[in-house]
């Protein structure tokens, strides 16, 4: 109840007309609708129709790639287990994912499909992350770089994170 269902959550998308106006409308396309509109009061026809062919292509592509993160949002839902096993109390049991929450010990075996993302707090497997990353090769994750005594580098992104595993992703 605290935390909500685990589950990747789509809100109603607007019509694509509106999605497409508000590309138009961002700050910087109004700022080159503005230098476009002085393009061609000072008779600068070519420079005014350059600058709104740019407006529209660069709202057009950012509409695309919008519309382009969906779909992988979707495609990446459709992935993602219904079920998975964890501990609680010290007992092992098989639940809904969507009602994994903070706290809950994840097991995972050798063909699981990672149910939510997750911190290793033992033992060592490999990921394949091609969902998240599409590298096709395995990423070695393990509990023990957070335990170790040699210092380890910083990771740059939590991808890269030793301990971290992510839902989607095939032990």
């Amino acid at each position: 109840q605290q935390f909500g269902p685990n589950e990747i959550s789509r809100s109603d998308l607007p019509a694509w007309w509106r999605e497409l106006l508000r590309q138009l409308a961002h700050p910087l396309a109004l700022l080159l609708w503005l230098a476009g509109a002085l393009a061609a009061v000072t008779s600068s026809y070519t420079l005014a129709i350059a600058i709104f062919v740019v407006i529209l292509l660069n709202a057009g592509l950012a509409y695309a790639q919008e519309m382009q993160a969906e779909q992988a949002t979707e495609a990446l839902k459709r992935l993602l287990p219904s079920l998975a096993r964890v501990r609680r109390s010290d007992a092992e049991a098989q639940v809904y994912a969507s009602e994994l929450v903070p706290g809950d010990v994840v097991l995972i075996g050798e063909g699981d499909r990672v149910s939510a993302d997750s911190r290793l707090v033992r033992g060592t497997i490999e990921l394949n992350m091609a969902p998240l990353t599409g590298e096709s090769h395995t990423v070695v994750r393990t509990a023990h770089s957070r335990h170790s005594a040699r210092p380890q580098r910083r990771a740059r992104s939590p991808l890269e994170c030793e301990d971290l595993v992510f839902a989607g992703t095939l032990c």
